[in-house]
């Protein structure tokens, strides 16, 4: 059983400004309610869907296969984002696979920072932008996904992606 560990590190910019976000109404994970456009970054399983939605819908138009979400991965993902963001560094975990179920046979990892108001489809299209990264949302090979996103003390947000094979 072999694992394949895919570092893709690139510092994803903080610097996406409100201003230039034209899309953040219809990356809305609650678009066509009253809420806030951002109201989902204060709601982890808000974002992470909204992220799992958006990884898949840009999956589909490229004729791939969904990801599944699994709890076991977005644990993980959940824990190094809020680790990268009390320490406010971005880094990949360097044991993320030692926290995969011992069955799955391909593993990859996507981390990115972001402005506090960035909406899923931004995460995702920051993660596209990156050949490494890319890879990693269109490798055919990938079944599941786990998300997870974290604040910092000064309000940028530190994403996670990890991705797995069975």
């Amino acid at each position: 059983m072999s694992r394949t560990r895919n570092i893709a590190v690139v510092a994803l910019s903080a610097s996406l400004a409100v201003s230039a976000l034209p899309a953040v109404a219809t990356a809305n994970p609650l678009a066509g309610s009253s809420q806030s456009p951002y109201a989902a970054l204060a709601d982890h399983s808000g974002i992470q869907a909204a992220l799992l939605h958006e990884t898949n819908v840009y999956r589909a138009s490229r004729g791939l296969a969904p990801l599944s979400s699994h709890h076991m991965l977005d644990n993980v993902a959940q824990s190094w984002s809020e680790t990268m963001a009390s320490q406010r560094h971005l880094r990949h975990n360097p044991s993320y696979v030692n926290h995969y179920p011992s069955s799955w046979r391909k593993a990859a990892e996507n981390v990115g920072t972001f402005n506090q108001s960035v909406a899923a489809r931004d995460m995702l299209q920051a993660w596209l932008n990156s050949p490494s990264h890319r890879r990693n949302v269109e490798n055919p090979e990938f079944t599941h996904v786990g998300v997870g996103w974290a604040t910092s003390s000064d309000g940028s947000v530190y994403a996670t992606q990890n991705f797995a094979a069975l």
